[in-house]
């Protein structure tokens, strides 16, 4: 499993269970079939830009997209989300890693790009609104450089 793969997972599990620690993670990943130690995993928090937040049920790990794009997690979120993207009139439609399209489209409506008018996610599909084709044709291409 690739390093994207797994960060997407990791996306899925703490968007459908709230997760309060990394063996809640751990446990969740290996559940899924995923193989992997509890550095990697603590790692992969750092990386992704994960942290806590409390709740009256206690503290839950969270992607946090509308805080500053400190380090580029929301470009890092994203390019390691998106699998494809491809223009149609004024929308650049975006196929992600199963799960991971929600916080995609939240970083994307957090670094509000020029050009875009809005996000709709589900699952693993995002569909942006752009003002014009151009921009949703140069969308895809800057979500395409280095697949």
């Amino acid at each position: 499993m690739t390093k994207s793969e797994r960060h997407a997972a990791i996306m899925r599990l703490i968007s459908t269970e709230r997760i309060n620690t990394q063996e809640g993670i751990l446990k969740g990943l290996r559940a899924a079939g995923v193989s992997v130690t509890q550095a990697t995993v603590s790692r992969d928090i750092k990386e992704m830009g994960l942290s806590k937040v409390g709740s009256s049920s206690g503290a839950y790990y969270v992607l946090e997209p509308s805080r500053a794009d400190a380090g580029g997690r929301n470009r890092l979120m994203l390019t390691q989300s998106v699998i494809s993207a491809i223009a149609a009139g004024h929308i650049c439609c975006v196929k992600c890693h199963s799960g991971a399209a929600g916080v995609a489209a939240a970083a994307i409506d957090a670094d509000r790009p020029n050009g875009v008018v809005g996000t709709i996610a589900g699952d693993d599909t995002i569909f942006i609104l752009c003002e014009d084709e151009g921009r949703a044709a140069s969308l895809a291409g800057e979500f395409m450089k280095g697949k």
